[in-house]
This record gives structure tokens, sequence and C-alpha cells, in this order.
């Protein structure tokens, strides 16, 4: 199925305008770290888990020290289930990948990958179903993404060619359709 103009535009990157903008996590360098690392803490005072900080700091701890608490904080998020899990998910893969904690981040990540593949629905695929398909191929455990899952993804798939935020949904959604199209690519073999 062929991707809309609105889809291609935001996944080769534009904003608002219509001007071409360009980020990769490799890019994040390019960017003040303490502007980037919000405070706030990853399980707030209220209990609720804060995503944002939990991505970020992963995303710049190899310029900006760990809290000691911070993967026991991604642990308790990833309990919670849901985005929390697929985040906290992410969070792992960026500290093995900027070299922070390897070893322990490795171990989460790895015990996480099981209860991601279980938020892979049987019959349909909406945002949270692609976001974890894609983050287990990306964190190498894409072997947990059932072999006839490419026809969920497909069936999903709406007549624009972008995927709904939620099942049901007769909108494309460009998150969901970043994620769709990553877990479509590996399905077919990778790039």
């Amino acid at each position: 199925m062929l991707l809309s103009e609105q889809h291609l535009k935001y996944m080769i990157g534009h904003d608002e305008d219509h001007e071409e903008v360009s980020f990769k996590v490799t890019d994040r360098r390019k960017f003040n770290a303490n502007d980037s690392v919000k405070d706030g803490d990853v399980i707030e005072p209220s209990g609720e888990v804060n995503t944002d900080a939990m991505v970020m700091r992963a995303l710049w701890c190899d310029v900006i020290a760990l809290p000691p608490d911070y993967l026991s904080d991604v642990a308790t998020a990833a309990d919670r289930g849901g985005y929390e899990l697929t985040h906290a998910m992410a969070s792992s893969q960026l500290l093995v990948e900027n070299g922070c904690d390897v070893a322990d981040a490795e171990r989460l990540r790895d015990g996480l990958a099981p209860r991601v593949a279980e938020l892979l629905a049987p019959t349909e695929a909406s945002d949270l179903e692609l976001e974890s398909c894609g983050l287990l191929f990306w964190v190498g455990h894409g072997d947990r993404v059932p072999a006839d899952y490419q026809s969920i993804v497909r069936r999903s798939q709406l007549p624009d060619g972008g995927w709904p935020e939620k099942v049901g949904d007769d909108v494309s959604d460009p998150h969901a359709t970043a994620w769709g199209l990553r877990c479509e690519m590996e399905l077919l073999g990778g790039a």
C-alpha cells in the first residue's frame, strides 16, 4: 500500500510550515543536555510515571549521570504495563546503546521482552501493538513477534497507508504509522 504525502512528510521530517527538519538520536549532542533533561523523576511524587523523564535520562545518560534509583524506577514503571512498559524497554535499550549501566540495562531489557510481546494483540494492531512490534525488533527480540503478525499489521492498515492510534479509529496517527512502518519493514526482512 502506498503512503500519502502527509505520511511521507512526517516520516522524512517536516515541521508545521513544511520546512524540512531532520533529527536523529545521534544528533542529540547538538543540543544542550541540561536543557533536554528537565527536572522530574521517573516516578513522580503523585505516583504517576513520567515517560519523558525516563526516556530523556536514558538518551543523555552518557552526558548526565543517572540518579542512583533510575533502573529501579524504570522497572517499577514497566510494572504498570502498556506504554510505561514499552518506554521502559526503549529506555533500557538507550542505556545499552549509550554505554550506561550496560549489564543491568541488558538484563532489564531482556527481562521485559516477554511482557512486551504479550502486548501484541492477536487480531488487530494499533499504536501500542505496533510500537511493541518495532521495539522488539530494535532490541534484538524480533523472534518474539509471531510469524503471522504481518497479516495482522496489514489488515490494520488504513486506506491512506497509515495506522490508527486505537483499534476502530478511521484516522491515521503519525506515531502509530511510524511504528507500523518499522514493524512491517522488519517483518519483511529488515533493511
